[in-house]
């Protein structure tokens, strides 16, 4: 079952989220993941009083899965994106704290699952918070967070080529041949490269909680200084036919009994206000300006 579950993440990682047949093999990895969890609640594989030691290499490698289900359901596209995060960022955590119970790792996680509960005043209230102190931290803070980027960059290549490396002595030997304890390193480093992807998608479901917080509180608010929409050019110029149509309607409303420019220069020839040849020259000198248009 997890080969399989490993086997969908791998079709669905190089391709595009909203092709048909990648959010085909998502939900079918998400209800792979679901029917995992379901066996394993049922079978009480994991305890509370439980260390790491306690734990067999069978039931080690299903730690994963609260991870791997965050990371599907990032992928997926057919529902609302707000709730797409949230469910991710319970599944995230929930494999961090487990971890944590068997002191895998010693991250302290930030905030509570149940932030979605929470009336909109409080998360503004946060979200303020939160950008007040980020505009205080200082260069030498700002220093140190880059230095611990770097630092976890390394240590992820350093476990890829160290997951790279158990791949393909596993596959160079039979199951028989294989010594217990490389299987158990192997699915420790499987768990931390896991460790260092879930805190990276949880920052970044946090920054893009905050845009879409931003988005909506944008939309719900009136502009300050509405913004004029831009009025489609008409082909041809429109003339009132009459001058009080011109003082009433004002030059040009289109909502009145109208005539083109060649209707006007042919009346005004007839009218003999206007000779044929600088009549001709009229339209000709307006159908290139129409041309531009």
């Amino acid at each position: 079952m997890g080969e399989s579950i490993v086997y969908h993440f791998d079709r669905i990682s190089p391709y595009s989220h909203s092709d048909i047949c990648s959010q085909r093999n998502v939900e079918d990895g998400i209800s792979l993941l679901e029917d995992c969890t379901r066996i394993i609640n049922d079978l009480q594989l994991y305890s509370i009083n439980e260390t790491l030691d306690d734990l067999s290499n069978a039931s080690l490698k299903y730690l994963i899965i609260p991870a791997l289900l965050g990371s599907f359901t990032l992928k997926l596209t057919s529902h609302k994106r707000t709730d797409i995060l949230q469910t991710a960022r319970v599944y995230f955590k929930d494999y961090l704290k487990r971890l944590k119970s068997y002191e895998i790792t010693d991250l302290e996680l930030e905030g509570s699952d149940d932030s979605s509960h929470e009336d909109d005043d409080e998360v503004r209230k946060k979200r303020d918070d939160i950008t007040s102190k980020a505009s205080k931290i200082s260069l030498e803070e700002a220093a140190k967070n880059r230095n611990e980027k770097i630092r976890r960059y390394k240590q992820q290549k350093e476990i890829d080529e160290k997951l790279e490396n158990f791949e393909k002595l596993i596959e160079s030997k039979s199951s028989s041949d294989i010594d217990d304890e490389i299987i158990r390193e192997f699915y420790l480093s499987l768990i931390q490269k896991w460790i260092y992807i879930a805190v990276d998608e949880l920052n970044a479901i946090d920054s893009e909680s905050k845009i879409l917080a931003q988005m909506k509180d944008f939309g719900s608010k009136p502009p300050q200084n509405p913004v004029k929409s831009r009025k489609t050019p008409l082909k041809t110029f429109i003339i009132a036919r009459n001058e009080t149509q011109k003082r009433v309607f004002g030059l040009g409303y289109p909502g009145v009994p109208t005539m083109t420019v060649d209707e006007f220069i042919n009346k005004k020839v007839e009218e003999g206000s206007l000779s044929v040849t600088s009549a001709m020259s009229v339209i000709n000198m307006l159908r290139n300006i129409l041309r531009n248009f």
